[in-house]
């Protein structure tokens, strides 16, 4: 794909500059079929897209970019809901870790207190705790960390290691409890999900002690960008309404007391590279009816099924081995970006 990059009448969520322009849009129905695919859950895409134009207020999105801080936005601005989530996907696990457990996990070692002093963790969206039972007991006790997560299984699981877990929204009133109290908050894939950015660093600007620290990982915007332009899978709403830059953290945080004190990428794996461009050409060519894949996904599970896709996983690899290997050698490309954000300037 090439982006329009044509001027567009909008204001960027962060930096509230004009300068903004379109890279691409996108329908409802392509939206729909992005996540179900018709031709394996017909009711269910059509309920999805119809709830995404409900979202929209019509049935098409503007795919933006802010030429002044970089931050990439969908339009309208408006965050999926628990009812897109249930139509979208069908959840069957969470990651049991991530690139930005360790890095984060490191920081804390060297920021914790040595004399006993109590300190206070808060994950946001915290899936099944698989970060929390890094940090239980190793480093923090169970009554020193507090979750939020929507998910009722991820709440069971989190509730098992003896950590509080509110099924509530970081802006929500639920935790006016914990105002002042935090020395550090967690947001780890949570920021691309949603709108109302304002409110979620006045919040954590709320809750917050006056030296506390804000961790966050987001997509790495650079691999989202090096995707669409070489054809693969679109990075879209409403799951993902937001496209974060160095730049676009280091605008908002400011604005809220906040300072960037570390800023990451996820370090290059040929390995993860190579296996996620074929993962996202698949998932990418299944959403044509008329597609081999789209055909094998119609299959009922089996060996057969597993058996096809893997061919067709092998041809795409052939295919596009070009793309591939330009993928490969391109610096940069890591899934995931790291912020840390301080209330003190480092």
């Amino acid at each position: 794909m090439r982006y329009l990059n044509i001027p567009a009448e909008a204001t960027c969520p962060v930096c509230q500059a004009t300068d903004v322009v379109e890279l691409y849009s996108v329908q409802s129905e392509e939206a729909a079929q992005h996540y179900v695919l018709r031709e394996v859950h017909p009711e269910r895409h059509d309920a999805l897209r119809d709830h995404i134009e409900a979202l929209w207020n019509g049935d098409r999105a503007r795919i933006l970019q802010c030429t002044r801080c970089g931050f990439g936005f969908a339009s309208p601005y408006v965050a999926g809901d628990a009812t897109f989530y249930t139509l979208a996907y069908e959840r069957t696990g969470y990651p049991a870790d991530k690139w930005e457990f360790d890095v984060t996990i490191d920081t804390l070692r060297g920021l914790l207190p040595h004399d006993g002093t109590a300190a206070r963790l808060l994950e946001v969206g915290a899936g099944d705790g698989a970060f929390l039972r890094r940090v239980v007991p190793a480093l923090l006790p169970a009554t020193a960390v507090i979750a939020t997560e929507y998910s009722a299984f991820g709440q069971t699981q989190i509730e098992a290691m003896g950590v509080e877990c509110r099924m509530t929204d970081l802006r929500s009133d639920a935790l006016d409890d914990q105002r002042g109290a935090l020395d550090f908050i967690c947001l780890f894939q949570v920021l691309e999900h949603l709108d109302g950015l304002d409110a979620v660093f006045e919040r954590c600007t709320e809750l917050a002690t006056t030296d506390g620290h804000v961790f966050i990982a987001v997509p790495n915007n650079r691999a989202i960008a090096s995707n669409e332009h070489t054809g693969s899978l679109l990075d879209l709403p409403p799951n993902h309404v937001g496209r974060w830059t160095r730049e676009a953290f280091e605008v908002i945080s400011a604005r809220y007391g906040w300072h960037l004190a570390e800023h990451r990428v996820e370090p290059d794996r040929a390995s993860e590279k190579a296996m996620q461009h074929v993962q996202y050409r698949y998932m990418k060519r299944r959403q044509r009816a008329s597609s081999v894949a789209n055909r094998v996904e119609r299959m009922p599970p089996g060996a057969g099924r597993t058996a096809l896709k893997a061919a067709v996983a092998g041809g795409i690899a052939i295919a596009t081995l070009p793309a591939l290997i330009q993928a490969v050698r391109t610096p940069g490309l890591g899934g995931s970006q790291w912020v840390h954000l301080t209330r003190r300037s480092p």
